[in-house]
């Protein structure tokens, strides 16, 4: 099966995800909002997903471990959603997104990048057979659902993961792994209907990770993602893949290459858990932006890179580093976002303040070209329990 970045360690993860997830949605916002927390039930959170739109509503998912009092009959886990209307100064009581017959894990949710109202989430169910899709156009009020890929087989590998979601007017992509390999389902008419389609096989790969996938106002689609070469001691190749047509041919660029992590089992993690990630984000005027996390050598921690493309992804300037942290800290986690042209905001998480990790944020207004100082999220984040010290 395809790596877990994640641990199941409660509310004390839901804590610190929560932060480094909305370090870049806060940025935007007034001072009163950046001290709120959406109220939660008590329980088991994890997989944290947040998404915001220009009108001030914010929208927190995530999978509840634990009954939920809105669903006492619904299967563990069951996908709960948190929002707030005045960009996170009141939330909305957590309720069940879609009650439905199966667990639902590994959610993402996405503001559309064209309309700027109407909202996409995405998550698998059935023991990871199925790929979801579901869509408000009321602000999260009411959700339709769809069906977006499906498989029938029984092996262990062909069960899907890690899905990502793009959506821009018409056309919604969520790229995910299946079987060792790279897939995309394709909406044209707003996620009504899906196809999909294999972007890469796996046939050299033990598994290959979307990290994030982005529609530019061009309409250009990019899939940022790993290819995994062995369980342990191998290598983690970063990629960037874009859409050269509709039926399905793909350009790929080589971002960078990453050793395998040491693992960290005795804290119940999976093998991949801390490995090298890459994220991508595309701002108004059609600039592509990447952030992402490798290690030149075994054992060495990773360090958090950032590259720039006004080419389409043709091409690429040179990567940079952009944390501060000293030599010996952890990295991981890379979450990138841009908006107006030349905007681009970054965040991810280190261990530089052990045992306890931090989420950090910069920000740039020149593309890229100057940075403003690291800011630090203050939380206690209890990531000593999932990850080595």
């Amino acid at each position: 099966m395809a790596p877990d970045r994640r641990s199941r360690y409660g509310s004390a993860i839901f804590a610190s995800v929560w932060l480094l997830a909305l370090a870049l949605i806060l940025l935007r916002m007034p001072a009163a909002a950046m001290s709120t927390t959406p109220a939660t039930e008590a329980g088991d959170q994890w997989e944290l997903a947040t998404t915001a739109d220009d009108s001030g509503h914010i929208y927190v998912l995530y999978p509840q471990y634990r009954t939920t009092s809105d669903c006492t009959t619904c299967r563990i886990p069951s996908l709960t959603l948190v929002s707030s209307r005045d960009e996170g100064t009141h939330w909305d009581t957590p309720r069940v997104l879609t009650p439905l017959r199966s667990g639902q894990t590994s959610p993402q949710i996405v503001v559309d990048a064209a309309d700027h109202r109407v909202v996409y989430a995405t998550w698998l169910e059935s023991n990871q057979h199925d790929l979801m899709v579901a869509k408000s156009s009321d602000f999260g009020q009411s959700w339709s659902l769809v069906l977006a890929d499906r498989t029938e087989s029984i092996s262990e590998s062909a069960y899907a993961a890690h899905p990502v979601i793009a959506a821009r007017g018409q056309d919604v992509y969520v790229a995910f792994s299946r079987d060792h390999s790279l897939w995309i389902a394709v909406s044209h008419n707003a996620g009504v209907t899906f196809s999909s389609a294999v972007v890469h096989a796996g046939a050299s790969f033990v598994a290959a990770l979307a990290g994030a996938v982005a529609v530019d106002n061009d309409g250009n689609v990019y899939i940022a993602w790993e290819g995994y070469t062995a369980d342990s001691g191998g290598r983690v190749h970063l990629y960037i893949s874009r859409l050269l047509e509709r039926g399905g041919r793909w350009a790929t660029n080589l971002m960078d290459t990453s050793r395998v992590p040491d693992g960290c089992f005795a804290y119940h993690c999976a093998w991949g858990y801390l490995g090298a990630q890459i994220s991508l984000a595309a701002d108004a005027g059609g600039v592509l932006y990447s952030l992402w996390t490798s290690s030149a050598s075994p054992g060495q921690p990773e360090r958090v890179y950032f590259a720039s493309s006004t080419t389409h992804g043709d091409t690429w300037s040179p990567k940079t580093e952009l944390s501060n942290a000293p030599a010996d800290a952890r990295e991981a986690f890379p979450i990138i976002t841009a908006g107006a042209v030349g905007t681009v905001r970054v965040a991810w998480m280190d261990s530089r303040f052990r045992p306890d990790w931090s989420a950090f944020y910069r920000t740039s207004t020149n593309g890229g070209a100057t940075w403003s100082d690291e800011h630090r999220v203050m939380s206690r984040a209890l990531a000593s329990l999932y990850a080595p010290n």
